[in-house]
């Protein structure tokens, strides 16, 4: 799963694709995974918006699944697939990584 949380003067900024850009190639470069995960509140339609963007797909709806301000609140639940990475924004990103991947991803 990722997330990133920006304050309003970094939005609009490119911060959120090169973020996501820069996790993408991690997880399915030197981790080999098969999916990214993301959520989103069911009412930050900005947050819905950029992931799909990015190229995520909305999934679902996990109701009640965290407490803002002791409220519950319902989550939509997006992905991107190893397989569907490459058609999107996030594989033209660039990105650099060095370094061993911890044994516990082996």
């Amino acid at each position: 799963m990722v997330g990133t949380w920006l304050g309003r003067a970094h939005w609009g900024t490119g911060a959120n694709h090169q973020a996501k850009g820069l996790l993408a190639h991690l997880a399915f470069g030197p981790l080999d995974l098969e999916r990214l995960g993301a959520y989103a509140d069911i009412n930050n339609i900005r947050s819905q918006i950029a992931l799909e963007r990015l190229g995520f797909r909305r999934e679902g709806l996990l109701r009640a699944f965290h407490r803002h301000h002791g409220e519950p609140c319902d989550v939509a639940i997006y992905a991107l697939l190893r397989s569907s990475c490459e058609q999107t924004r996030l594989a033209e990103t660039p990105a650099s990584i060095s370094g061993a991947v911890p044994d516990a991803w082996l």
